[in-house]
């Protein structure tokens, strides 16, 4: 296989010019420890085969790291990788499979099952362009990473390693160190346990947000959160990545006061519609001696522990304005808190996410910023452009005033379902970021609030960490589809061409798109949606997907006689003399199933590849990477086809039309169960999943409550009364069962009963019944059983959803659609 024009010279990077004076003091591990750490990598990922490849750790001489993957073609001889890190080696070995042997790893599903029987010639080599390739957002450890085992997190580093990342946020098990820290300061175990934020809400305790909510925290919880940690950050550094650790931010237990009467503590205003007592935190000023004594009893101990790569998190203000905007104040606070970290680890690197600058901007203007930013020494301050995708901060900042900064890519809130991306404003701030004048850009990252969607944008920046720019992002598109399912077929590659240029490509800045949907919403009488693509190209995307379903279909059904008369008849020609020995069952029947679905296997493929019409011989069917992506586009438009009935079924209340509102409702409850039918095939969309994975960690049976609980006010109220409804809402199998469903049928029913009286819907009433009688109930459900296997076909099920929903999408309907965002994007040139 000839490599891509790209693989044949030395990508150079971008060369930046930055006034930063970078005194990091990174410290790797030895070659040979990177080197088996890569080696075990790709094992786990590649089996046998993982033993195909030959590791060579050379170390970095300079700032940028390479990576060098050499095939030769011939069978039997090893597949050569060279790279200074054990991370640059494993993105060097995913980009070979990649563009060599179109293979696809993702969050969803892996592509691996089709790699050529030889592997390919072709030379892979490549400098990378920045300093650093950083990962996670504290949100994730609540909403993605919450529950996770060592096996789990064992998967997403090798994932993380496979895309480059070197800079790592970790923060599992601190509050097992902050136990220690608070108790040798004489807090009490009741102190802290009114302190620290429940199993599912710990992002935003340790953000200073909330306390106790979702608590107690058990001792058992957070000890073996700590040992979990250990691995984490063990295996992190293997690889050759740097860990950022936490360290204190200021947030304190109301316990302080009591040991400590004379301190500088505030309260902090209310967050997010919080109240007493799960809100209103205590911050310590880090001008108070007190703060520099928390910061090195906690650094001191999370080093015994956890060792030090020397990089902390510190985000005092995240959502919380200062209590002052005085310019002398804002620096003497970031001086203390860079200062204590000095105490605490003479080489520390203050870590910060520059979330407040976007979301408080009118707090943080340029004066406060620079005040804040510039306290710090530059170079020992990394500033994490945390949603640089669409509003990246460091322009606005003059490159945070020379304080080396990260440029980050955001995408998903709360870890809500939604195809979404940005991919041209992406690739466009990313290249400005690098044009800047005098930047002071060291690396890119992801920060998304949760994982589990939308892989494809996340999986195209990994890649600017080697390319300078993408020519033609249709021509990419058209390369991740030929590996995300291993085929050559136009009709996918133009499915994927229509997703990247239409709904992964949104012109404008928006947030929460997954609640974009009035589905997933609590109902309203004025529900709202949002498009920022043709909704005529996702439904010819949709085709696409569907009409080649068919197309296998149709074909492995007409093989079905021919295999079985094959199967049955095992001296046919077509074997070739070949004899194939199952030992495996204990008895006859045991033996002949066994060869049957083993002969089914091997001779299905043999024959499909002996058509060419038929996507090279591929198994498509079977591919999870295809069931994956069936199901999401399913669903989307799914959602999409509900918002056209919820607003029917709104325009029928007020014209009181009694028989179309029970219609509408019908129609609305039986399209809510086909997605809940659909997304129970497939196990990236379990709400099973989820609560299993949390009641996996309990000790005792009140634990036990308390996990499921947390596990299921997270994805609906959020807070004891909905503070945060719906913030982190899923389309999961399960939560459109038992949440969705139920809230719009109560809906349907208010409507009906104000239509037949005459008399307006009160909605405040609506409100307060609905979550009484749904949305309470869903979250102290501790009975339901929802199951954490799929049940159903994926393929079968999103075409006959397909079949079902499809002609709701009339070409009058796209036509419409496509004529109004036309004029809506069109108007502000008209402005100008």
């Amino acid at each position: 296989m000839k490599p891509p024009e790209w693989c044949s010279f030395l990508v150079l990077p971008i060369l930046l010019v930055t006034t930063t004076q970078e005194v990091y003091t990174d410290v790797l591990p030895t070659p040979d420890v990177m080197k088996g750490a890569v080696e075990g990598l790709l094992t786990r990922l590649l089996h046998h085969r993982g033993r195909d490849f030959t590791v060579e750790i050379g170390g970095v001489t300079g700032e940028k790291d390479y990576f060098k993957v050499h095939g030769e073609g011939v069978e039997g001889r090893p597949v050569q990788v060279r790279a200074g890190t054990g991370v640059a080696a494993a993105l060097g070995v995913m980009t070979y499979l990649k563009y060599l042997c179109n293979a696809s790893v993702s969050w969803e599903a892996n592509q691996l099952s089709n790699l050529p029987d030889v592997w390919p010639e072709g030379t892979i080599e490549s400098q990378l362009l920045d300093r650093y390739r950083y990962y996670s957002n504290p949100c994730v450890f609540s909403y993605s990473y919450a529950f996770w085992s060592w096996e789990r997190w064992e998967k997403e580093i090798d994932l993380m390693a496979l895309m480059g990342i070197n800079l790592a946020l970790a923060l599992d098990g601190e509050e097992a160190i902050w136990r220690e820290v608070y108790r040798d300061l004489g807090l009490t175990e009741k102190e802290l346990e009114e302190h620290f934020a429940g199993y599912a809400f710990l992002a935003w305790g340790r953000m200073g947000n909330i306390e106790r909510w979702g608590g107690p925290l058990s001792i058992y919880w957070q000890e073996e959160k700590l040992k979990l940690q250990k691995r984490i950050v063990a295996r992190m550094r293997e690889l050759g990545m740097f860990t950022v650790l936490p360290a204190f931010s200021g947030h304190v237990p109301k316990g302080i006061l009591r040991v400590f009467p004379t301190a500088n503590i505030t309260r902090l205003p209310a967050w997010s519609h919080f109240s007493e007592p799960y809100t209103r935190t205590y911050f310590l000023n880090p001008q108070d001696p007190l703060f520099e004594k928390i910061t090195g009893a906690f650094i001191k101990k999370m080093t015994v522990e956890l060792g030090s790569d020397h990089f902390y998190l510190v985000d005092p203000f995240n959502e919380m304005n200062p209590v002052s905007s005085d310019l002398t104040y804002l620096e003497g606070v970031s001086q203390a808190i860079y200062g204590a970290l000095k105490k605490g680890d003479p080489e520390a690197v203050w870590v910060t996410q520059g979330w407040m600058f976007f979301s408080d901007r009118d707090f943080w203007q340029k004066p406060q910023a620079k005040a804040y930013l510039t306290a710090v020494p530059q170079g020992k301050m990394l500033v994490l452009d945390l949603v640089s995708e669409d509003s990246p901060q460091y322009g606005r900042l003059e490159s945070f005033f020379g304080q080396p900064f990260i440029f980050c890519l955001l995408n998903n809130y709360g870890g809500v379902r939604g195809i979404y991306g940005n991919v041209n404003v992406l690739l466009k701030n990313l290249a400005d970021a690098r044009q800047y004048p005098n930047s002071s850009l060291i690396g890119t990252g992801m920060t998304p609030e949760g994982i589990g969607s939308n892989y494809v944008i996340f999986d195209l920046l990994s890649e600017m960490s080697w390319r300078s720019h993408i020519r033609d992002v249709q021509e990419w598109a058209v390369q991740y589809s030929r590996r995300r399912y291993s085929v050559q077929d136009e009709n996918l590659e133009d499915a994927w061409k229509l997703l990247m240029s239409s709904i992964y490509n949104s012109s404008g800045p928006i947030r929460y798109h997954g609640t974009y949907t009035p589905l997933m919403l609590r109902p309203r009488l004025n529900p709202k949606t949002k498009m920022w693509y043709y909704l005529k190209d996702l439904v010819r995307a949709w085709d696409l997907l569907i009409g080649t379903t068919k197309e296998q279909m149709t074909y492995q059904n007409s093989q079905e006689p021919r295999l079985l008369n094959m199967i049955m008849n095992p001296t046919e020609a077509s074997f070739k003399g070949k004899i194939f020995r199952v030992y495996c069952g204990r008895n006859e029947v045991q033996r002949e199933g066994k060869m049957c679905r083993f002969l089914k296997k091997k001779n299905k493929k043999r024959m499909i590849n002996t058509n060419v019409e038929i996507n090279g011989g591929v198994h498509l069917l079977e591919e999870e990477t295809w069931k994956y992506d069936l199901v999401e586009v399913t669903r989307e438009l799914m959602q999409v086809a509900a918002a056209d009935v919820i607003k029917t079924l709104v325009r029928n209340y007020r014209k009181r039309d009694i028989a179309a509102i029970e219609n509408s409702s019908n129609q609305l409850q039986e399209l809510i169960s086909d997605m809940n039918i659909l997304l129970g095939s497939n196990s990236n969309y379990l709400l099973g999943s989820w609560v299993q994975s949390a009641l996996n960690w309990s000790n005792d049976t009140q634990e036990h409550s308390l996990l499921r609980r947390n596990s299921l006010y997270q994805i609906s109220l959020w807070g004891p009364n909905g503070e945060i409804l719906d913030y982190a809402v899923k389309q999961w199998n399960g939560v459109m069962e038992r949440y969705v469903g139920p809230r719009w049928s109560a809906f349907s029913e208010a409507l009906l009963s104000a239509a037949k009286t005459g008399v307006a819907l009160d909605m405040a009433k609506f409100k307060a019944s609905v979550f009484e009688a749904v949305e309470k109930p869903f979250a102290e459900d501790l009975d339901t059983f929802y199951p954490s296997s799929p049940i159903g076909d994926s393929v079968k099920l999103a075409v006959r959803m397909h079949e079902k929903y499809r002609p709701l999408f009339t070409q009058r309907k796209l036509m419409k659609q496509y004529m109004k965002l036309r004029e809506e994007l069109e108007e502000p040139r008209m402005r100008v």
